[in-house]
């Protein structure tokens, strides 16, 4: 896929043991659906499943994308460890997700992210600490989740936010102050 550089559609990319980064895809510039490092199944009465990419370390390979216009989720990749390599994203036109990142610790990469136009979510990664590298956000269009990390100790990084159209809530983070 080192050559393509617009899809019309969704990319999902799960379950891939060894993945370190996607490299691979170092041309695409133009996404049209969502993208999804991860994914939730929910089953009626057989529960729920998480698919992440457990040795997925970074985005690096993502460098030339400066809107998404669809949803982001980056969920239940335990190695993943910073956003480096969404240096140009500006917009996400969907929600954004980040949940159940456990290495994760904080937002860098997404200095230039300056609007989400959905929900954004951010809970259950264990190890962030702040939201520094969300310092230019200003806009999230619908509900702010900020939920269930265990080590998150502030909101560093969202002095900018100054619309959020929707809920705020924060909650289950025991060592937020």
């Amino acid at each position: 896929l080192e050559n393509l550089s617009f899809t019309g559609g969704n990319i999902e990319i799960f379950c891939n043991d060894s993945l370190l980064n996607l490299k691979g895809l170092k041309n695409l510039s133009s996404l049209n659906g969502d993208l999804s490092l991860g994914v939730r199944v929910q089953e009626d009465y057989c529960g729920t499943y998480d698919f992440g990419n457990p040795s997925l370390e970074n985005l690096i390979g993502l460098d030339n994308i400066a809107s998404i216009n669809g949803d982001l989720t980056v969920a239940f990749n335990p190695s993943f460890q910073n956003f480096n390599g969404l240096y140009k994203l500006a917009s996400v036109d969907g929600n954004f997700w980040i949940e159940g990142n456990d290495t994760l610790e904080n937002l860098h990469g997404l200095e230039k992210l300056i609007y989400v136009n959905g929900d954004l979510e951010i809970r259950k990664n264990n190890s962030l600490k702040n939201y520094q590298g969300l310092d230019r956000l200003i806009y999230v269009g619908n509900d702010l989740w900020v939920q269930e990390s265990e080590s998150l100790e502030s909101l560093s990084g969202l002095e900018a936010l100054t619309i959020v159209g929707g809920t705020i809530d924060i909650g289950i983070n025991p060592v937020l102050s």
